[in-house]
Order: structure tokens, then sequence, then C-alpha cells
């Protein structure tokens, strides 16, 4: 009989992905008068992870941070590698999230007043989403804000192990 490993984590380049959801938001970035900056660090390591999950983090938090940044503000982009992980950072000079909203940031359908008086755009799921996936793949997000002084999200994926050929996991996948 054959095994498959249900819900199994592919080896994923976590730029790769970065870069493709940032080519995704150059109209909006145009549209909004926002400032874009770009900060990759070379020759990253690989995490484990779905791709298509890491790219809807990107896409949140990147959303976000260009959803509640006024016209003329910046959204800064960040990723590099740090004490084996991954470090992603999206930080904006958008309207800013007060201490008591930050404790359920996280939670589903919460929105923090101030983001719901300056957009009706949003359901309030997409933190808890990320928050969700960010954890599953064994990392960890936060958040650094003041009202009225931006928003910087900061998360941490552990890089790959390397595999060992013929390890014992590949011979019970046989």
């Amino acid at each position: 009989k054959e095994e498959r490993v249900i819900d199994q984590a592919d080896l994923v380049n976590l730029d790769d992905i970065l870069c493709r959801v940032i080519d995704q938001f150059e109209g909006q970035i145009t549209q909004g008068n926002l400032h874009l900056m770009v900060e990759i660090a070379c020759d990253l390591p690989p995490v484990r992870a779905k791709p298509d999950q890491l790219k809807s983090v990107w896409t949140n938090l990147i959303s976000n941070a260009i959803k509640y940044t006024p016209p003329g503000g910046s959204v800064q982009v960040s990723l590099h590698c740090g004490n084996k992980q991954l470090v992603g950072q999206v930080h904006d000079s958008g309207i800013g999230i007060s201490a008591e909203a930050q404790k359920r940031l996280f939670t589903e359908f919460f929105r923090a007043d101030n983001a719901k008086a300056f957009t009706r755009q949003g359901t309030g799921l997409g933190l808890a989403i990320v928050k969700q996936i960010i954890e599953k793949a064994g990392g960890q997000i936060w958040v650094e804000s003041e009202i009225g002084q931006g928003a910087k999200f900061t998360f941490v994926l552990p890089v790959a192990e390397e595999e060992k050929p013929n390890s014992a996991r590949d011979e019970s996948l046989k």
C-alpha cells in the first residue's frame, strides 16, 4: 500500500512569492500616490509551507498597508534572514492601531474602530487567517503601532531543515 501524506508543506522561496505579490499591487500603489520601498536580502534559504498560503500572508499584509495609508504615505516591505528564521515585515505610515485594538487584532471578524471609520472595506478575517498560516508553519507574527503613527507587522518563519537522503521518513513513503 502507498501512504500519502495529506496537507504536506513544500520547500518554498518566500522572496519569489513576495516579488509576485508586490507586482500585483503596483496599480494600487500608483493610484494611492504611495511610496513603496522593498528590501529583500539575497540568497535566502527556503521555508517549509504551502506556497498559496504564504502568498495569502503577503497579500493580506500589503493590502492592509495600502488600504490604511492615506495618499502620499509610504509602505515598506522587507525580508531577511536572521537566527535560522526568515523575518518578513510590512511597515506603513498609515492610520495606526490603538493598544486596545492590538489585543484583538488577530481574532476573526475584528476591525479596529479607526479602520472602520477610514474605509468600509474589510471583513476582519485577513489577519486571523495570516496568524493561523504563520503559526501552522512554525512561526510567529506581531504588530507594533500607535494611532496616527502607522503600523509595523513582523513575522518570523523557521528556515527549512535540509533533508537527509535515505532518511526514515523517505523509507516510510516507499
